[in-house]
């Protein structure tokens, strides 16, 4: 028998062979515990390749129908905003598609704009407000509006207008004020100047000549409303 004495207090005794022989036996618990633990948890190579192929194959199908369901939204927003346009007999000059990078409106700078003016024609204010109700039947909190301005290769310099940027800056810029004011969430607008950086045709001949058709399809602002990421 040995004594143990801590502090002040009596001394406890013990049993050497009596603690030796419940702590071999906890060890030999524990490690047969953990032992059994790993057995268990050991995976089966084949059913987990099972397992996380059919986990991959429901996301997928999962992602697929998410994404059809958006453009079947979107495909249903386009008719609606073309029976609108073709209401207003701007078919020429308005026109829709949907796109990877969502519904996109491309109207004409001519429709919208004065040449080397900004500010948004009163005739073109009412369209574009019967436009933005149309397009808020979506659920706007889930969507991104993107405006985009568009120049032809004509250089403009003037007192507000330096050049080409600065033009298809405002002009995009005039178009995201008006569908805000209509009610599209502020958060979810945002509006970028290209200039004539990218032309949907060539706006001049291999000879260096003005394709005025050419040049008049290049001025124009674009409108992609897409789903937010």
């Amino acid at each position: 028998m040995k004594l143990l004495n801590f502090g002040d207090g009596d001394p406890l005794s013990t049993d050497d062979s009596g603690f030796y022989t419940s702590f071999a036996d906890m060890m030999t618990l524990l490690m047969v515990f953990f032992v059994l633990m790993f057995s268990v948890s050991k995976p089966d190579e084949s059913k987990f390749d099972q397992v996380a192929k059919s986990v991959s194959q429901a996301f997928n199908q999962e992602v697929a129908q998410e994404i059809i369901d958006e453009i079947n939204r979107l495909e249903v927003l386009e008719k609606s905003l073309n029976a609108t346009i073709e209401a207003v007999q701007l078919s020429d000059q308005i026109t829709t598609e949907v796109t990877p990078d969502g519904l996109k409106l491309e109207l004409a700078s001519s429709a919208l704009f004065a040449a080397g003016s900004a500010e948004i024609r009163q005739s073109m204010k009412a369209t574009l407000k019967r436009l933005s109700g149309a397009i808020l039947t979506l659920p706007s909190e889930e969507y991104m509006m993107r405006i985009e301005g568009h120049t032809d290769d004509v250089p403009i310099s003037t007192a507000r207008f330096p050049s080409n940027w600065e033009l298809a800056s405002a002009r995009a810029l005039n178009v995201l004020h008006l569908f805000e004011a209509n009610g599209f969430p502020s958060d979810q607008l945002a509006a970028t100047s290209y200039a004539d950086t990218q032309p949907k045709l060539p706006n001049r001949s291999a000879t260096g000549e003005a394709l005025a058709e050419n040049q008049a399809k290049n001025r124009r602002v674009l409108v992609y409303i897409k789903p937010r990421t």
